[in-house]
C-alpha cells in the first residue's frame, strides 16, 4: 500500500506540474500576441507619422515661393558678431511641414557660422503655418529645405 500511495502522489504532483507549465506557456503566448499587436499598432503610427520628401502636392508657403523669400528678407536680422567679422554665406535649413501646416524638426543642413546658423533657425521657426503637402488625397508630413542667404552690403 505504501508504494501505491507514492505512485498516486507522484501522479498528482506530475499532473499539477504539467498544469503550471501549461499556464506559463499560455501566459507567454498571450504576452507574445500582445507584443505583436503593440508592434503592429506602433507600425501603423509610424506610417501615419512618416515624413515624405516628394509628394503629389508639395507644401506651400502662404502666398507662394516669392512671398516666402520676401518674408525671409523682411524678417532676417544679421547677427552683429557675424557682421563685425565680415561673415557671410548661405545656410541651408531643413524642416518638416506637418499635416496641420506647422513646422517641426528645424535643423541646419549646411552651416556657415554658428551665429548665422542660429539666426536662420530662428527665422524659419518664426514662419507662419504652411499649406501642408498631400499624398493620395491625405495631408502628410513633408521634409523641406530652404536656403537662407546672408550677404553684407
Amino acid at each position: 500500500r505504501i508504494s501505491m500511495y507514492w505512485t498516486d502522489s507522484y501522479k498528482y504532483t506530475n499532473y499539477f506540474q504539467n498544469i503550471r507549465i501549461m499556464n506559463k506557456l499560455f501566459i507567454i503566448a498571450l504576452l507574445t500576441l500582445t507584443g505583436m499587436s503593440n508592434a503592429m499598432a506602433q507600425q501603423e503610427v509610424a506610417l501615419e507619422e512618416k515624413v515624405y520628401e516628394v509628394v503629389e502636392e508639395m507644401p506651400s508657403f502662404p502666398g507662394g515661393q516669392g512671398a516666402m523669400f520676401e518674408f525671409i528678407a523682411n524678417n532676417i536680422q544679421y547677427p552683429i558678431v557675424a557682421e563685425e567679422n565680415g561673415v557671410q554665406g548661405r545656410v541651408l535649413v531643413s524642416f518638416v511641414i506637418k499635416k496641420d501646416g506647422s513646422l517641426s524638426n528645424v535643423r541646419v543642413v549646411k552651416s556657415v557660422d554658428p551665429a548665422l546658423d542660429k539666426e536662420a533657425v530662428r527665422l524659419i521657426k518664426s514662419m507662419p503655418k504652411w499649406s501642408p503637402g498631400k499624398e493620395k488625397g491625405q495631408f502628410v508630413n513633408v521634409k523641406f529645405t530652404v536656403p537662407v542667404t546672408f550677404r553684407l552690403q
